[in-house]
Parts: C-alpha cells; sequence; structure tokens
C-alpha cells in the first residue's frame, strides 16, 4: 500500500485532498519525517521553505491519505506529529495502553472510558473478539466503584496484552504462532501499529486541534526562505 500527505482544499463547495510528495510513499518513513515536528503549522511552514506547497497553502490542514487507484482514502486523524513519535514503538504503545488499567483502577474514569473504547475496536473482529470480555466486565464494575477480584484483573492484563500482540504483530491464527523476522524478533505490522497508536493519541490527547481551527480565515506570517539554509529533508535523510 502507498501512503501520501495532502492538502484539504475545497472546490465549488466540495472537499478534496490533494497529494503531494516528500520523496517517499511508505507509511512508516511518512511517520518518521512528521513526528520531527511539532503540529500543522510547523509541518506547514518547513513545506512553503522546501516550494513543496506555496505560500498561500501554509496553514491549510494536512491530511493524511492511502493512495488508490479509484478513490484515495482518507486516514482518520491525520499526520502523527512529536508527541507521538515514541508511539511507535510497540512496545511503548502496549506499556501506554496497559497504563490505563492502573489509572482506571485509581479512580481515573477517562482511563475507563479509553479501556471502554478499546475493546470496542476489537469487538466482532477475529480472533480478539474472545479477549474483549474481560474488558467491558472491568469496566462495569468499575463504573459502580466495586472491587475487582485479582482473577479478573490478571486475566484482564493478560487479554489486553493478548489483544495487541495479535493486532499489531505478524500472527499466524491457525499455528496460533507470531511469525519472526531474521533476528527472532516478532514481525510488526506496520499499518494496525499506525492505527492503534493513532486511535491511542486521539483519545488522550487533551486538547485535540480542530481542522476548523486551522483553516480559519486570518492573515498568514511571511515566512522568510534562507537560501543558504540547511533542506530539512537532507537533515531528516541523514539522521
Amino acid at each position: 500500500m502507498k501512503y501520501s500527505l495532502a492538502l484539504k482544499k475545497r472546490e465549488k463547495g466540495k472537499v478534496k485532498y490533494e497529494p503531494f510528495s516528500i520523496g517517499t510513499d511508505s507509511l512508516e518513513e511518512i511517520d518518521n519525517f512528521t513526528t520531527s515536528f511539532d503540529d500543522n503549522d510547523s509541518l506547514s511552514e518547513a513545506l512553503v521553505k522546501e516550494g513543496i506547497i506555496s505560500h498561500k497553502e501554509y496553514g491549510k490542514y494536512i491530511a493524511l491519505i492511502q493512495l488508490r487507484k479509484e478513490d484515495n482514502k482518507l486516514i482518520m486523524y491525520g499526520p502523527l506529529y512529536k508527541e507521538a513519535k515514541n508511539l511507535t514503538n510497540p512496545e511503548v504503545l502496549k506499556k501506554n495502553i496497559l497504563e490505563l488499567v492502573y489509572k482506571s483502577s485509581r479512580g481515573d474514569k477517562e482511563a475507563l472510558d479509553i479501556l471502554n473504547k478499546y475493546a470496542g475496536r476489537f469487538y466482532r473482529i477475529p480472533p480478539t473478539e474472545g479477549y474483549v470480555g474481560s474488558i467491558y466486565e472491568y469496566v462495569r464494575i468499575k463504573t459502580f466503584n466495586k472491587e475487582v477480584s485479582d482473577i479478573l484483573y490478571n486475566k484482564l492484563i493478560r487479554d489486553i496484552v493478548t489483544i495487541f500482540n495479535i493486532y499489531v504483530y505478524d500472527y499466524n491464527a491457525r499455528e496460533n504462532a507470531y511469525i519472526l523476522d531474521d533476528n527472532g524478533n516478532r514481525k510488526v505490522k506496520y499499518k494496525p501499529l499506525h492505527d492503534l497508536a493513532e486511535w491511542y493519541n486521539n483519545q488522550v490527547k487533551p486538547k485535540k486541534v480542530k481542522e476548523e481551527k486551522l483553516e480559519k480565515e486570518e492573515i498568514k506570517p511571511l515566512i522568510k526562505v534562507d537560501d543558504n539554509q540547511i533542506s530539512i529533508f537532507d537533515y531528516f535523510k541523514g539522521e
């Protein structure tokens, strides 16, 4: 599958997403690139300086799309930025999801709600559907501020980890085994990892910036281009 960043535009009352290239169509490489920026505006500014988008396009919402022959598919939450960089590490993301259990056990209702939504992502999707029951049971008990048994708590942890591993790592359900790479490590399915990282980041982000705010009509500050500056793309490739 191929991916691209794209500018959100309106033409004759219709919304369209116009793709532009940063030299790769790999989702993982696009994530590596966008997570070096703080937000939509800092990425937009860099793209203007590189001449990839025009000054008039500065500040427009930058989307992430999957390139397809007939029609491109919009990726729901958009690009990942610097705050989510560590979430593309599967073990870091797994740890963050497990921390929701601890927080919810201490009375954090928001963490409990995210756990409920986590279960909802995998409900009726084999083979993960068989592991969501403990999450729903835990959420139900904690909603009424009741104590959770050690048996349920331990099962909850195992099931959350199992769901994550099956979804993110290359798993052979028929053989009930994970596919390993040449180094003996579990192979990562990057698109599911990206989707889960994107979803998690959107859930925990306290004040998600809305597209409407990014696109409000205002005079954009002039971006000065230094002809002697090092290209952000050269710097990115050199890391």
